[in-house]
């Protein structure tokens, strides 16, 4: 496959696409979801699910999974910050069981 580019910029961009396909088969999103850090997260996990599910139509992508895999980590994880910091933020950031 002379030309294609699968170096780790390329896919990096080939996953953002992926994970946009993943809202476009969600329902429109809702200002209870925007609002919510949880629900937001919840709602990108499910985006980054169903582009996993694509992901496995492209032979071509399908040995390199594990970058797939650490890439919806690394952007799952700004989420799981946000939650992380307002839990923090409600609870005067004490540790509370």
């Amino acid at each position: 496959m002379s030309g294609f580019c699968l170096n780790r910029n390329c896919l990096s961009l080939i996953w953002s696409v992926l994970h946009e396909y993943g809202h476009l088969l969600q329902p429109p999103g809702t200002e209870e979801i925007f609002n919510n850090h949880k629900l937001t997260y919840e709602r990108e996990k499910d985006a980054w699910e169903k582009a996993e599910q694509k992901f496995y139509d492209f032979e071509l992508l399908k040995p390199h999974f594990a970058a797939f895999n650490s890439y919806r980590e690394y952007c799952l994880s700004f989420y799981k910050a946000t939650i992380s910091n307002t839990v923090n933020k409600n609870y005067g950031g004490r540790n509370h069981h």
